[in-house]
């Protein structure tokens, strides 16, 4: 899936509040425009002025072979949706006009991390502001990367490469001007010497519910 600028301010944001340190239990922070800020990719991008983040949360529960389960409250980092952004800031971000995306970062105090994002190429009609369900591609850093689905990466660290070895589940429940609510699950597994085998699986399942981030938020 290639790397946006949506994607890119998210990652940016995250290493912000690592480096002041801020863990996903940190204190509801306003981003203000400023200089940009680094991406993981090393590149930068500018950061927009957006409403405080706080007053929500996510949980992941991982069952199999490998066991795992985090509650967390938002932070600036872990959510930013298209429709809530005036139209300079989707400029700023590169979101083209009739596209949109979402991307969700859920993060434990731990270290394991679940994102899902919207696929490139995703339409307004695709991904409508209302409830809906969608289908989580296969694989990992490397999904189909069909418009209309979410892509999932996870960082279990447990020095492992984990992928979706069979299509998810992501619904919103609840997808409102200022709140974003609903749940997902997925399959994953572990590959073994031969990458067509899988040495260990588990059952991922999760929940947000989430509040406004953009600059339009009501």
């Amino acid at each position: 899936m290639p790397r946006t600028k949506l994607v890119s301010l998210i990652a940016a944001l995250a290493i912000a509040a690592a480096a002041c340190g801020g863990g996903s239990k940190a204190s509801p922070t306003s981003v203000g425009a400023g200089p940009a800020q680094p991406a993981s990719s090393g590149q930068t991008v500018d950061v927009p002025s957006f409403a405080a983040a706080g007053g929500g949360s996510c949980g992941v529960q991982i069952d199999g072979d490998f066991t795992k389960s985090w509650h967390t409250d938002q932070t600036k980092a872990t959510l930013l949706v298209s429709y809530w952004l005036s139209p300079s800031n989707r400029s700023l971000l590169g979101v083209a006009d009739g596209m949109e995306e979402l991307l969700i970062n859920c993060q434990s105090d731990e270290g394991p991390a679940i994102s899902l994002s919207s696929t490139t190429g995703t339409t307004a009609a695709q991904l409508p502001k209302a409830p809906g369900e969608y289908v989580i591609e296969t694989g990992g850093i490397v999904g189909s990367n069909k418009p209309g689905e979410i892509h999932a990466i996870l960082s279990l660290k447990d020095s492992s490469v984990w992928t979706i070895t069979e299509p998810g589940t992501f619904t919103i429940t609840s997808f409102t001007p200022s709140h974003l609510t609903g749940t997902f699950s997925m399959k994953i597994g572990k590959s073994g010497a031969d990458p067509q085998s899988t040495v260990a699986n588990a059952t991922v399942s999760g929940t947000f519910d989430l509040a406004c981030t953009g600059d339009v938020c009501s």
